[in-house]
């Protein structure tokens, strides 16, 4: 297997012990892949975007999930 792709599973095998219940869902027709850290999904009381098209989402001020913005276009 790719070196690669390996460090890049490496990386969401990190996460996912760090936000054991991290789960995600693309969206292919909008092309937006959403991340949340907790499950089920909690409502942001604020965002901010990104200068490279990444929604923050926050609530109390603790980060709750991403929502990644042109998925295909950025990161195939």
């Amino acid at each position: 297997m790719d070196k690669t792709v390996i460090n890049k599973f490496r990386i969401i095998g990190s996460l996912l012990i760090k936000y054991p219940d991290l789960w995600s869902n693309y969206d292919k027709q909008a092309d937006v892949l959403y991340v949340n850290l907790s499950k089920p999904a909690k409502k942001a009381d604020s965002t901010t975007i990104t200068e490279d098209d990444i929604i923050l989402r926050y609530l109390n001020n603790n980060l709750i999930g991403l929502t990644f913005l042109h998925v295909s276009e950025k990161y195939n």
